[in-house]
């Protein structure tokens, strides 16, 4: 190691470390951007939209999403479908435990 010089082991001056390292640093940078480019255009990818396709010939009353736009406001609540193998109840979201709803599912003061 010769210190006037700048001579580092192996031979390679101050310089030309000083100039790997930035080819490495830069590698390094673009690997990274790179990574997170896909990421972000592989990982993070908007779902595809639900498409309703009503096939249930059984429960007709279910609402599809524009029908129950139009009556969220004033339906009947809960909304109760009772079927052969399956009961849907569709509830109110209430914070009052003491709502009858509540007791209508066996829950609640």
């Amino acid at each position: 190691m010769v210190l006037r010089g700048l001579t580092l082991p192996g031979g390679a001056s101050k310089a030309e470390n000083t100039k790997k390292m930035k080819k490495v640093v830069l590698s390094v940078g673009i690997i990274l951007v790179l990574l997170i480019a896909w990421g972000y255009f592989n990982i993070w990818r908007s779902p595809k939209f639900f498409q309703e396709n009503n096939t249930c010939e059984k429960f007709q009353n279910i609402l599809n999403m524009e029908q129950y736009g139009l009556l969220a406001e004033n339906h009947k609540r809960p909304y109760i479908i009772n079927g052969k193998n399956v009961l849907i109840f569709g509830s109110e979201h209430i914070k009052d435990p003491k709502n009858q709803q509540n007791k209508d599912i066996g829950i609640g003061a």
